[in-house]
């Protein structure tokens, strides 16, 4: 059986504050890596740190463990771990459960949701749709789009469709997606393992989850958008108009409807 002398003692103090240091530099590590994978591996960190300080509570003697000193220092750490919690473990189910659940979570996420989330099949459908829209243009171009489309599925009248994929699939929402436009079929053929698959699709993903978070919307709520080298008939009924990249958004093209 282990026993508790004065080097051991010595020794759980030593391991006590090089497992604190590790723990901060690590959670600062991964708090700058993507976001699904912080929360994971902060959490993984917590249950690491609380099992070494149960396995060394279970092992010290009850009159260490009592001492005043020592009672101190769990409070602090455990405030510390709350705090991780807090910051980190709590929006965690919006990226271990499928994307379906994430606005159901039993957890209340730091941010409240208040658009519709893809699942995978309405993420390949974006990723498509953006690049027939925007293929060519920049990555800041293509996430104002993706914006926009956010913003037309937080429409709390559903003008836009009851769904992602409703949003998408409406007849004449997007010209890309008329079969006779000459992107339609560029859009369909576009391979998953293509390179210009992968970075839309991050582009994509990376949006919802940032408005997720709370990340600012640069269109400032527009539900419409158009190239700047066209002048369609709709824009006239706009509220307001916000000049990004190559493109013009509008905000509030439908509100009298």
């Amino acid at each position: 059986m282990f026993f508790w002398n004065e080097g051991s003692h010595s020794l759980f103090w030593l391991l006590t504050v090089i497992s604190l240091i590790v723990f901060s530099l690590i959670t600062y590590l991964f708090s700058l890596g993507p976001e699904e994978t912080s929360s994971i591996m902060i959490l993984d960190m917590t249950v690491i740190m609380l099992a070494y300080w149960a396995a060394a509570a279970l092992f010290m003697p009850r009159t260490i463990r009592e001492s005043p000193a020592l009672i101190h220092l769990w409070k602090n750490t455990l405030g510390g771990l709350l705090v991780m919690c807090f910051l980190f473990i709590l929006p965690l189910p919006r990226y271990v459960l499928p994307p379906a659940t994430w606005s159901y979570s039993i957890i209340v996420p730091l941010h409240p949701i208040d658009f519709m989330i893809p699942d995978e099949k309405e993420l390949n459908l974006l990723t498509r749709v953006v690049y027939g829209e925007a293929r060519g243009e920049t990555a800041e171009d293509q996430e104002n789009i993706v914006h926009s489309i956010i913003n037309r599925s937080r429409d709390k009248q559903r003008r836009y469709g009851g769904t992602i994929r409703d949003i998408l699939l409406k007849p004449y929402a997007y010209s890309c997606m008329n079969p006779d436009d000459p992107n339609y079929t560029k859009l369909l053929s576009l391979s998953k393992d293509s390179q210009e698959y992968k970075k839309i699709y991050s582009i994509v993903r990376k949006t919802f989850l940032s408005r997720m978070n709370g990340g600012e919307d640069p269109t400032m709520g527009a539900t419409h958008y158009h190239t700047k080298d066209v002048d369609p008939k709709w824009n006239t009924a706009a509220r307001k108009m916000i000049k990004l990249g190559s493109h013009k958004f509008w905000i509030g093209v439908d509100d009298g409807k």
